[in-house]
């Protein structure tokens, strides 16, 4: 190795010089736990004084660092700086030695809660979860209700204590379930607007959950696009007409032997909608509404 690599050993710091053993240059606070977050985030604030000395006296020249993250603060704090090459990094990383595992433990935990946060920090992250949470809490909407029509009539007091703490729980998920709902709503709009006006923001969250993201989405053909959320696989002779677009908007008014056809018009528009978000952010919404429409009123001319 011609430079010092700077590398990452858990919640420590340690340079590995051209020449010689390792050279432990500290942590970014006494505490592990909180050098471990520090460090994980590549020292937002400014690389601490005492580190950024030690660094400089150790290495006596420009730093290669094993982690683009320990860059900028090493910049910023006045150090000249290089990416390791991969010989370097791995020449340094085994001079280093592995962590102590306290110490190796800390950093993971505050490297994943970081990554956690700023994972669902992102909108579409945000959709994709909290629709799935709307479609799992529909569900156990739909369960309370078909277990309180179940429920045996009875004049006791005990039964009757129950049956209202039931309603007062049904009521309370209820609630519940239409606060989420509109909280998918809001991201939907903000994540896919096109797509949203076209086939409306649930069928937008679970659309988008279902395929993963909102780049999938846009890469599928109409067809598939058609079928995501079907529970029974198709075949030659029959199979399902759609799956999570059986609650786009409008579907209701055409007859059931015309729900197959307006799918696949439906899947075919959703998918130009889901292009143009994940891509050009152009505003099609009022175009593809109007070619949405004119095809249910042709459908209607075929009773």
């Amino acid at each position: 190795m011609r430079r010092a690599v700077l590398v990452r050993r858990g919640a420590s710091l340690v340079l590995v010089p051209p020449s010689g053993g390792p050279i432990p240059v500290g942590t970014a606070a006494a505490d592990p736990a909180a050098a471990a977050e520090a460090i994980a985030r590549g020292f937002p604030g400014g690389l601490p004084g005492p580190v950024r000395e030690a660094i400089a006296r150790a290495a006596g020249g420009p730093v290669a660092v094993d982690d683009p993250a320990l860059g900028p603060p090493l910049a910023r704090a006045g150090l000249a700086v290089a990416a390791a090459t991969p010989e370097e990094r791995r020449d340094a990383r085994e001079v280093a030695g592995a962590a102590p595992t306290a110490e190796l433990r800390a950093f993971l935990l505050a490297d994943a809660r970081r990554a956690l946060a700023e994972a669902f920090a992102d909108p579409e992250t945000e959709l994709i979860a909290l629709a799935r949470e709307e479609a799992r809490l529909e569900r156990a909407l739909g369960r309370e209700r078909s277990a309180a029509g179940e429920f045996p009539p009875s004049g006791t007091d005990a039964a009757e204590s129950y049956r209202r703490s039931a309603e007062a729980l049904a009521r309370a998920l209820e609630r519940h379930v239409a606060e989420v709902r509109g909280t998918v709503g809001d991201l939907a709009a903000r994540v896919a607007p096109n797509l949203t006006a076209l086939v409306g923001p649930i069928v937008t969250g679970r659309l988008v959950a279902a395929a993963g993201g909102l780049a999938p989405l846009a890469r599928m053909p109409s067809s598939r696009l058609q079928l995501l959320g079907s529970r029974r696989r198709p075949s030659p002779t029959h199979g399902p007409k759609y799956g999570l677009l059986y609650r786009a908007p409008r579907l209701a008014e055409l007859p059931a032997s015309a729900w197959g056809a307006y799918a696949r018009s439906l899947a075919a528009l959703a998918v130009i909608a889901a292009r143009a978000d994940r891509t050009t952010r152009r505003e099609l919404a009022a175009e593809l509404v109007r070619r949405r429409d004119r095809r249910i009123e042709a459908l209607r001319r075929r009773r």
